[in-house]
């Protein structure tokens, strides 16, 4: 390839919008479009000539790409529906003032950090979306995020009959 790659990128940024667009992707953040544009980079490193158009290796590329950022951000979800879900039964929010156990909370609050805790307290407890926790923290949803990602691991690990010493 002699173009460079902003060349390239220019050339294939349509079919990188018409990509998302086509899989109804709202990309606010613009991490759609950051994966793209490097499986576009990618397929411009590792274009063979002898196997297809570049054209057609690109769509792919960036297609493929798209639908595995989906899959994880699906799978991403699907697992804090489940922590939501085994947080929030019977026994935290049936009746919030006298079903909680605040020693197991509090058992909670000294394995996780501070930043884990605001996350485990507004999202589980409160019910509080990520991105409200991030503005009233003044940090990005992606930070809250990975709270959340780091806080699920430490929880994952004890559960909770096995938790009281």
């Amino acid at each position: 390839m002699e173009q460079c790659f902003e060349e390239v990128l220019k050339q294939f940024e349509p079919m990188v919008y018409h990509l998302i667009n086509k899989y109804r992707i709202r990309d606010v953040e613009g991490d759609f479009y950051q994966e793209a544009t490097i499986a576009l980079w990618r397929a411009w490193k590792d274009y063979d000539e002898t196997k297809m158009k570049f054209s057609s290796y690109v769509y792919f590329r960036i297609d493929k790409a798209l639908l595995s950022l989906i899959r994880k951000q699906n799978k991403q979800s699907d697992r804090d529906q489940y922590y939501v879900t085994l947080f929030r039964g019977d026994s935290v929010t049936e009746d919030f003032n006298l079903s909680i156990d605040f020693v197991w909370l509090e058992q909670i609050k000294q394995l996780l950090t501070d930043k884990q805790w605001l996350w485990f307290k507004g999202h589980i407890l409160e019910d509080k979306t990520l991105k409200m926790i991030a503005e009233e923290n003044g940090v990005t949803e992606n930070a809250v995020k990975n709270w959340s990602r780091l806080a699920r691991e430490k929880l994952r690990a004890c559960h909770r009959p096995n938790f009281v010493e």
